[in-house]
């Protein structure tokens, strides 16, 4: 299975040995840092999982402790979820779980461009058939946040409320998932769902006074499940920060760092860029016999 395998110290020491013929307790202080900084420099190269086959041909492989699960809940009203912060590129189609309003069906990939035409010529609401997703925002010190965008928006809901009770005017039905999760109601205080009284009202745990109806967001009952590209922080000089992967993808870090030492001192590719290429094909082809049917999700994400 996937492991975490070899702590970042560990795949230090063994860049150490090759490069400065030292260990890691005679190693200088400066030579950890260099050392360190190669070995990342190397870690993201295995990430990539490109490589060069036995033929010569450039491939990419997505390694499978990198493909994540998540689920989108939709909301009431709500056409913009904020995506992992670990996103990096669905790899997997965004597909529904099962509900008699939707039969598991596949939403369909359009631009963001395509996705504002078609709110402008016709802004109606209902169940999502497309989406797109976008980067919404970039900081310099936590990344970017992407977020999934739906069309059309999920059918907005109107609610009135006297104390903890809360009323449904229009919109999806209540339902008893909605235990513990938030009722967000524009204009009023925000209640978290203890009871689920019947479709059409619910108790909170907040006393919500909203006298005429207005606009509620819930879960409206139906989810979304799709996998992703998870981005991996670098390795830190710390014996509890593992790299993740397969048992051995801490000896294929270490060769990436010494195939790209050789690009760096020689320019060229020689014999370290050849033994690195051999161990990806070997621990490509042990990752794809973990997961049954994993050829198949390559050719997906290659199209």
């Amino acid at each position: 299975m996937a492991v975490h395998v070899q702590d970042a110290r560990a795949i230090v020491t063994s860049y150490l040995a090759f490069i400065d013929d030292v260990t890691y307790a005679t190693a200088s202080a400066g030579q950890k840092a260099a050392a360190l900084l190669a070995v990342n420099d190397g870690y993201r190269r295995y990430l990539t999982g490109d490589y060069v086959d036995e033929m010569g041909d450039k491939q990419s492989h997505l390694w499978s402790s990198l493909a994540t699960l998540a689920q989108i809940t939709l909301r009431a009203g709500d056409e913009d979820y904020d995506l992992p912060a670990a996103y990096e590129g669905n790899t997997e189609p965004f597909v529904y779980d099962y509900d008699s309003l939707t039969y598991g069906e596949e939403l369909k990939l359009v631009n963001h461009s395509q996705l504002l035409r078609f709110r402008r010529d016709n802004n109606t609401e209902g169940q999502p058939t497309d989406y797109t997703v976008r980067a919404k925002v970039h900081a310099a010190a936590t990344g970017t946040v992407h977020e999934w965008i739906c069309y059309p928006k999920p059918v907005s809901a109107t609610v009135t409320s006297a104390g903890t009770t809360v009323t449904r005017v229009t919109g999806p039905d209540f339902h008893d998932d909605l235990v513990g999760t938030t009722i967000e109601i524009t204009g009023s205080a925000d209640g978290e769902v203890q009871s689920v009284t019947s479709a059409d009202v619910l108790v909170s745990d907040a006393a919500i006074t909203a006298a005429t109806a207005t606009e509620a967001f819930y879960d409206n009952g139906l989810t979304i499940r799709y996998r992703y590209r998870a981005a991996m922080a670098a390795l830190t000089d710390s014996a509890t920060v593992y790299p993740s992967g397969l048992i051995g993808c801490g000896d294929l870090i270490v060769q990436a760092a010494r195939m790209l030492d050789e690009h760096d001192t020689g320019g060229k590719d020689g014999t370290e860029t050849a033994r690195y290429y051999r161990m990806m094909g070997e621990m490509v082809k042990r990752d794809k016999a973990l997961i049954p049917a994993s050829q198949n999700l390559q050719k997906r994400i290659q199209r």
